[in-house]
């Protein structure tokens, strides 16, 4: 039981590390350009 205590927080700081990095990649790329490219709204 004491395994499972300490694999689960992992887990979820895992899972929020990748989101983090998604929020700041992924998602401007599905907006379309970033705006160092000179979007006409910049959202940064």
């Amino acid at each position: 039981m004491a395994s499972r205590l300490v694999r689960e927080p992992r887990v979820v700081v895992q899972v929020e590390s990748e989101v983090d990095i998604l929020d700041d990649g992924y998602r401007w790329r599905k907006y379309g350009q970033k705006v160092v490219k000179g979007n006409p709204n910049p959202r940064y």
